[in-house]
C-alpha cells in the first residue's frame, strides 16, 4: 500500500469531494482549538499499519442534517472499489472517516 500511497490521496479527494454532504477536508494535525479545514487530502489523510492490516483514516467537515453513518458507509463504499482496483484486490485496509466538524447550512454557504 505504500507505494501507491500518492494514488490513494488522488482518488480519496476525488471520491470523497463527490459524496454529497461532505464540506471539506480537516486536518488530523492541528493544534487549533476545534478543527481547521483544508483543501491538501494529505493533511487530512493518516496512514496506518499494524500486524493485520493497513488503516486509512479520513478527517472531514460535514455540513448538518446529514446522516453520519450513511455517509461513512457511502464514502467507505466509493473507496473501496477504487483502491481494491488499484491494490489488485491484494492488501487488507480499513477505511475510517472521522468528522472533525459540521457546518450550518446557510444561504451565503
Amino acid at each position: 500500500m505504500e507505494k501507491n500511497r500518492h494514488k490513494i490521496l488522488e482518488i480519496i479527494k476525488e471520491e470523497v469531494s463527490r459524496v454529497p454532504g461532505v464540506s471539506s477536508f480537516a486536518r488530523f494535525d492541528s493544534d487549533e482549538k476545534g478543527y481547521a479545514t483544508t483543501d491538501k487530502v494529505e493533511e487530512a489523510v493518516e496512514f496506518f499499519k499494524d500486524d493485520f492490516e493497513n488503516k486509512i483514516i479520513i478527517h472531514v467537515t460535514i455540513l448538518s442534517n446529514i446522516n453520519i453513518k450513511n455517509l461513512a458507509e457511502e464514502v467507505q463504499e466509493h473507496l473501496k472499489l477504487r483502491i481494491d482496483k488499484l491494490l489488485d484486490y491484494i492488501d487488507e485496509y480499513q477505511i475510517d472517516l472521522y468528522v472533525e466538524g459540521i457546518k450550518s447550512k446557510t444561504l451565503n454557504n
